[in-house]
């Protein structure tokens, strides 16, 4: 789509790929590989917790998921919020439920 180059900037950060816990009945973002976007081009990857994410968007820095196409060009996901219950939660759908969720983002 882009060859990895973007007209616009998309978002402050942009995420890659995800890692879960391992309990499988409590869907928990461990570590997420979190590219700043530069604008004309995605950034290299580094490793962040959860907890750097919920930090970094309560200080209003924004997030968008991406994903490589099958040419190996970045394609733009999803926008990436809070939604908290009793715990806090990430999730790039609008559902208010338990659980974090990033869409189509492949694991890592």
């Amino acid at each position: 789509m882009f060859n990895n180059v973007k007209m616009n900037k998309w978002a402050d950060y942009l995420i890659s790929a995800v890692r879960y816990d391992s309990d499988p009945n409590n869907r928990m973002i461990a570590y997420l590989k979190v590219h700043e976007d530069v604008g004309e081009s995605v950034g290299e990857s580094r490793t962040w917790t959860k907890d750097e994410l919920i930090n970094a968007l309560i200080h209003g820095k924004t997030f968008m998921t991406i994903i490589k196409d099958g040419s190996g060009n970045w394609k733009r996901g999803f926008e990436i919020s809070i939604k908290s219950s009793k715990e806090i939660f990430i999730r790039t759908d609008v559902k208010n439920v338990p659980g974090d969720f990033l869409e189509d983002l492949p694991d890592f």
